[in-house]
């Protein structure tokens, strides 16, 4: 994934044949993210996701799963972003890099 990348968590919620799941976020960048989800989803499938950034408006995009894996102790699936137009993308990684910001001047 190229841009500003975040291991830091957010909520999601995903849908899959008009199936919702809630489920939580990593690496998340303007070109994709892992979702963490004990639910099996294949490599292809197509989901919708609602990303709710906080301070900013929901987003909401399709993403194609890229691979189904084991992040450490986290199991879930890598997805690459669809349909983020530059703006959208732009957005998605000004809002993690400022959170990573904040992040680091607490500690």
């Amino acid at each position: 994934m190229e841009g500003p990348q975040t291991s830091a968590s957010t909520t999601v919620r995903f849908w899959r044949q008009q199936h919702a799941e809630r489920a939580r976020v990593l690496n998340l960048s303007g070109d994709g993210a892992f979702v963490c989800t004990t639910t099996a989803v294949p490599v292809g499938t197509y989901v919708t996701l609602r990303l709710e950034l906080a301070g900013e408006p929901g987003l909401t995009v399709l993403a194609r799963v890229s691979d189904g894996v084991a992040l450490g102790s986290h199991a879930g699936f890598s997805v690459q972003f669809v349909d983020l137009s530059p703006k959208q993308r732009a957005g998605v990684d000004a809002h993690f890099t400022r959170r990573e910001r904040r992040l680091a001047a607490a500690l």
